[in-house]
C-alpha cells in the first residue's frame, strides 16, 4: 500500500436546464444593473457575482451568476426561470446600446470538484475568490463558486467538445448527488426554489446576491422597505425527513397550520421555506410523510 493518499480525481455534472447569455454593447454594464439586485457597475474584468432579477412587484424572477470581461457580460442561471430572462431583458431595452445573445443552444453549463480540476486550473485562479474567472485554453469558461462549502467550479463549454476537458480520470454524478452537493450551501434552482412566490431577502444571500446602496433598479422598492422597516416572513432552510419519497410543494405543518413548504428533493432531504422564527436548525415540522427537520445553515 502506498505511504500516500490516493487523491480524489474529482466529480463533473452536466446541469441539464440553464440559460446562458451573452450581453455586449457599450451600455450593457449600466443596463443590467438597472434589473437586478447586485452592484455590477461596480465589477471589474474577471470579477463576477449573484443577483436576482426582480418583477416590478419586487418578486424573484430568477437568481443568476454574472461574469465580466472587458468585451461583454456572461450571465449563468441554473434551472428555467418562468419567463425566459432574454423576453424578459428586451422588453427593457429601449435606446441603449445593448445586444442580447442566447449562448444556451451552443454551449452545456457542468459542475466539477477535486484535485483533477484544482491543479488544471491553479494557474489561472492562484487564489480561490468566489466567481473569479477566465478562459481557459481558449474555450472554457471556468467560474469559482462555492457550493459545498469550498471551492469548486461551474464550466462554460461548447458544444463542439466531445468529451469535456476535465473528464479524463473524473466520474460523472447524478443529478440527486448534485443536488445534494448545492443544498449544503443553499444554493436555489431558478424554477423550483426561485419563483415569484418569494423575495430576494427570503434566500438568506444577502451578502452574495443583494446590494442596499446601489440606488434603483427594478423591484428595488420592495427590497429597501423591507430593509428598512421590516424583515421577510420566511428564510430559505436545509430540510431533512426519514423517508425518501418526498415530493415538491410537500406542505410543512405546526400545530395544524400550514409554517412553510419543500421546493427541492433529493432522497432524504432537500430545500425549502419556513417561517422566519421557525427557522433554526433542528425545529421540527409535521407534513403527509412524518416529520421534517430543519438542517444545519452553514451560511
Amino acid at each position: 500500500m502506498s505511504e500516500f493518499p490516493q487523491k480524489d480525481p474529482g466529480q463533473c455534472f452536466r446541469i441539464p436546464q440553464q440559460t446562458l447569455l451573452r450581453l455586449t454593447g457599450g451600455d450593457r454594464q449600466k443596463w443590467l444593473h438597472n434589473f437586478c439586485t447586485a452592484d455590477i457597475k461596480a465589477l471589474e474584468p474577471g470579477q463576477g457575482c449573484e443577483a436576482f432579477v426582480l418583477n416590478v412587484k419586487g418578486k424573484t424572477m430568477a437568481h443568476i451568476i454574472v461574469l465580466a470581461s472587458k468585451y461583454d457580460l456572461i450571465v449563468l442561471l441554473v434551472g428555467q426561470p418562468e419567463t425566459p430572462l432574454v423576453e424578459h431583458f428586451e422588453k427593457y431595452i429601449i435606446t441603449e446600446d445593448v445586444r442580447i445573445e442566447d449562448l444556451s443552444v451552443n454551449h452545456e453549463l457542468w459542475y466539477a470538484n477535486g484535485d483533477r480540476i484544482d491543479l488544471m486550473f491553479q494557474r489561472t485562479f492562484p487564489n480561490w475568490v468566489a466567481y473569479a474567472h477566465g478562459l481557459v485554453r481558449d474555450r472554457v469558461v471556468a467560474v469559482s463558486t462555492s457550493l459545498r462549502g469550498q471551492p469548486d467550479w461551474l464550466m462554460l463549454v461548447e458544444r463542439s467538445e466531445n468529451v469535456p476537458l476535465w473528464n479524463g480520470g473524473m466520474h460523472e454524478i447524478s443529478q440527486k448527488q448534485f443536488d445534494e452537493l448545492r443544498f449544503v450551501s443553499r444554493f436555489p434552482v431558478t424554477g423550483s426554489d426561485v419563483t415569484t412566490a418569494h423575495l430576494p431577502q427570503e434566500f438568506c444571500r444577502d451578502e452574495q446576491a443583494i446590494s442596499f446602496t446601489k440606488g434603483c433598479y427594478l423591484g428595488q422598492e420592495t427590497v429597501a422597505r423591507i430593509d428598512a422597516l421590516g424583515h421577510v416572513n420566511y428564510f430559505f432552510v436545509r430540510l431533512e425527513w426519514g423517508v425518501e419519497s418526498a415530493e415538491v410543494g410537500l406542505e410543512l405543518t405546526r400545530d395544524d397550520k400550514a409554517v412553510g413548504n419543500v421546493t427541492s428533493v433529493a432522497g432524504d432531504r432537500g430545500l425549502g421555506f419556513v417561517r422566519r422564527l421557525m427557522a433554526k436548525p433542528g425545529e421540527r415540522f409535521g407534513s403527509a410523510l412524518g416529520e421534517v427537520v430543519v438542517g444545519a445553515n452553514p451560511i
